[in-house]
């Protein structure tokens, strides 16, 4: 069990505690106002809050400390609270370090299947029945979980984890600290740069997807996809075939991209939408089937909903 002083804790999440009288107070647990039922003793747990209605209800319950936007002022002294700029990125942080990840021992299992030619580094876990074909590269650090499979000739970059039943095919080039989900299978000759987690059950044809990317589970990739670094991909969404996403785009969930449609940079397709053509870049949400800007879709919508007479009056209104 981690136990940790609340000035260490300001300490590590660049944080300021307003009463310095409760630097040596012991925090043992953390949890969201929302899990208080999960069995965790709130008497050592601390939380976070990211406005007033939030932290006194966090007070009522018996949180021990929490941690709170430095926007808010009109906080009391006299209670154990960390100000930070994001409170939502500090509990993040809190909870790899009260709750880190579980690090497997280096060993090559006795049941997994790797071909003599597979270049594997000593500190790498491959677990049981897993396979590592011809050529294969496996990075320090990496763990290749049960039943996962790296194709020929396929580099897998430091600290990356394949979970279960991922099958990487020939060829391909995952960068390092990324994440492949269980089930999730990835097409020949594509290239994945660094920090890129995808979710399970994805199929994903051969592109490219850019440094620091997130896709999440049961999407499908066709071939020639272009994702860029930082874009988000949303839950059963599809990219059809020369598609592609801008830096720090959203995709939403159940979205269809049509060949060689493009999101632009910092672009917002919201969910269940159609993109035909291209999205030009900007902070815009688009939606609909074929997506346009979200307000004249939401126009659209209330045309068709409302009566034509009501209609005509708001219309003279605005006016």
């Amino acid at each position: 069990m981690v136990v940790k002083r609340l000035q260490d804790l300001a300490k590590y999440i660049s944080g300021k505690l307003l009463n310095e009288e409760f630097n040596d107070l012991e925090i043992s647990d953390i949890t969201g106002i929302d899990a208080v039922n999960c069995g965790h003793n709130l008497s050592n747990t601390i939380t976070f809050a990211d406005n007033l209605e939030v932290y006194q209800k966090a007070k009522e319950l018996g949180f021990v400390a929490i941690v709170i936007s430095n926007k808010l002022t009109e906080i009391e002294q006299t209670f154990p609270t960390i100000s930070v700029d994001n409170p939502r990125v500090a509990f993040a942080q809190l909870l790899d370090l009260f709750y880190p990840r579980r690090r497997y021992e280096a060993q090559i299992h006795p049941r997994a299947i790797v071909d003599p030619t597979a270049a594997i580094s000593p500190t790498a876990y491959i677990g049981p029945y897993a396979i590592i074909e011809k050529d294969a590269h496996i990075g320090d650090h990496c763990e290749i979980h049960a039943h996962a499979q790296v194709g020929s000739n396929s580099h897998i970059g430091a600290e990356t984890r394949l979970l279960a039943g991922a099958h990487i095919k020939k060829d391909c080039q995952i960068g390092r600290k990324c994440l492949i989900g269980a089930l999730t299978n990835i097409g020949p000759k594509t290239t994945i740069g660094d920090n890129v987690e995808i979710g399970a059950r994805c199929q994903i044809d051969t592109c490219q997807i850019g440094t620091g990317a997130r896709l999440d589970n049961l999407i499908n990739i066709k071939e020639g996809v272009n994702i860029a670094p930082l874009a988000i991909v949303i839950s059963q969404a599809c990219l059809r075939e020369n598609s592609q996403t801008g830096n720090l785009s959203i995709v939403a969930g159940q979205n269809l991209l049509q060949p060689e449609a493009k999101v632009g940079d910092f672009a917002t397709v919201a969910a269940r939408s159609l993109v035909e053509g291209d999205i030009p870049a900007g902070q815009n949400t688009w939606s609909g089937e074929p997506a346009i800007m979200h307000k004249a879709y939401m126009r659209k919508i209330a045309q068709r909903s409302l009566p034509l007479k009501y209609w005509q009056k708001i219309r003279k209104k605005a006016e």
